[in-house]
């Protein structure tokens, strides 16, 4: 528990200036759009090289029903294989916590944080009676 404290205590303190923190977060929305744009443009490549795919079966001599399920077949082949990928990847992430051991150097602040908060509670001056 000490450590998410020490953790976030680190995290506060690098981010002590407001107009940092301001550009950090006007970074990371900039970052998202990017990201979600170009996702959608890969998908326009994408579906543009399905149709040319489709195109080019059907100009060299293959019938469109047949095109049509060749380029169904290849495209629902990707989907799966993309989306056993993400499962796999998801999974990988969910385990990450449990199989990463903690920062060395946060273990020792703990260390250290709890032998002194156990000596100043020992310390004779600092009881009540």
């Amino acid at each position: 528990m000490l450590n998410k404290f020490v953790g976030m205590a680190s995290i506060g303190s690098s981010f002590a200036n407001i107009a940092l923190l301001q550009r950090f977060l006007e970074g990371i929305v900039g970052v998202i759009a990017l990201t979600i744009l170009s996702a959608m443009m890969a998908g326009m490549l994408i579906m543009s090289a399905f149709y040319g795919l489709y195109l080019g079966l059907t100009r060299y001599g293959l019938d469109p029903d047949a095109a049509l399920v060749a380029v169904v077949a290849i495209g629902s082949f990707l989907t799966a294989a993309l989306s056993a990928l993400t499962v796999a990847r998801l999974r990988q992430l969910r385990e990450l916590p449990l199989r990463t051991a903690p920062m060395p150097t946060l273990s020792r602040l703990t260390n250290v944080t709890h032998a002194f908060i156990d000596g100043f509670k020992a310390h004779p001056s600092n009881t009540r009676n």
